[in-house]
Formats: C-alpha cells, structure tokens, sequence
C-alpha cells in the first residue's frame, strides 16, 4: 500500500479510516469525497470486502488478527454487545476491533509526523488548515481528541503523535488488548475505554 502524508508546518499527517461496503454506502463516500475536497492530503481506506471508489484514497487490507478475532468472538454475545438481552455499544468488541485493526496497522508503521484517525461517517465541511491542527495538537502532547463537555469524548476523530517515544508501545498494547484477549478483562470493551 502506498501511502502519500501531506506536511503542514514542517509536520508530516498521515490519515487513515475503516469501513465495509455498507458503511460505505451509507457514509463512508460521503466522507472521503469530502476529505479529498478539503484536506490537502491522502486518505487511507481499510476496506472490509468492498474497493472504495473514490479517486485520491488509498486501499488497504485489514490485517490478519483481526479475522482471527472475529473468528474466536463471533458467536459470543457479551463480545457482540449483548446484555441482559439487549445491545449496548459498551461491549461490542467485535465490531469496534475493526477501528483498532486498521488504527494500529497502519500507525505502527510511522515514526515521523501526526497518524490522524477519522471515523468513516465523519463529514469535512470547511477546508483543513495548518492553524487548525496546530491548535489541536500542541507539542508535546501524544494523543488529541476533540472533548466534548457533557459525554464521553469524541473518539471519531484522534491524533497520535508518531515521533513520541511512547508511539510504538501504545499501539503495540492497543493491539494486544484484542490479540491476548485482556480486553475482556475491562468493564468496558469498545474502543474508546479500551
């Protein structure tokens, strides 16, 4: 996969997403045609079983692990959401393990500049500029978000800054929550507790 990072500022950003065909259909489109209109950038796609068709995104895989997971939890309700016979994002698992597949896959790679994770049903409506990501990530932070006041915060748009010497560690045990297992050790288990 070739990945071009565009550089604002002296910094290199590198910016990734996941979806699958019906997410795709539903907002995924939407979403990279408004990045490719307004960030002067490259966006990565981690497409489950579908080719994304918008000129200027680039198509991974999703690795390995994450079918293996899949594979071991499918059948498990409480991995799947289910308590007391009810759906709660809370713990679906399986479904937020896709994020962290394509996130740590992709973002173990870099050791320069800014990995940027957008969720696929995001929608960019005004153009990117080096004073607007500037101001969300000041040095010497490794991780933003944007927060919000009254809820959790806002995990659908993330920076991690990939020369912090703490990088390749963090995603390493992000991803290895889901490969061992350990995340069925937290009361909760989507990808923003975890």
């Amino acid at each position: 996969m070739a990945e071009r990072a565009f550089e604002v500022g002296g910094v290199r950003y590198h910016v990734v997403t996941t979806t699958n065909a019906r997410g795709w259909e539903e907002t995924g489109r939407r979403m990279a045609q408004s990045f490719v209109e307004r960030w002067p950038a490259q966006l990565t796609v981690y497409a489950e079983d579908f080719v994304p068709d918008v000129p200027g995104a680039a198509v991974a895989a999703l690795p390995a692990w994450l079918d293996d997971f899949k594979e071991k939890w499918r059948n498990t309700p409480s991995a799947n959401g289910q308590r007391a016979g009810r759906y709660t994002y809370t713990h679906d698992a399986v479904k937020f393990a896709h994020k962290v597949a394509a996130l740590t896959d992709f973002a173990e790679r870099f050791t320069d500049g800014v990995v940027i994770w957008l969720d696929a049903d995001t929608f960019t409506h005004s153009d990117v500029t080096e004073a607007w990501l500037e101001k969300l990530f000041p040095e010497p932070a490794y991780v933003a978000w944007l927060d919000r006041m009254s809820s959790h915060p806002e995990c659908g748009f993330v920076m991690f800054r990939a020369s912090h010497p703490y990088h390749a560690l963090f995603m390493a045990r992000f991803r290895d929550m889901y490969t061992s297992g350990d995340i069925f050790k937290l009361p909760e288990t989507h990808d923003s507790y975890v």
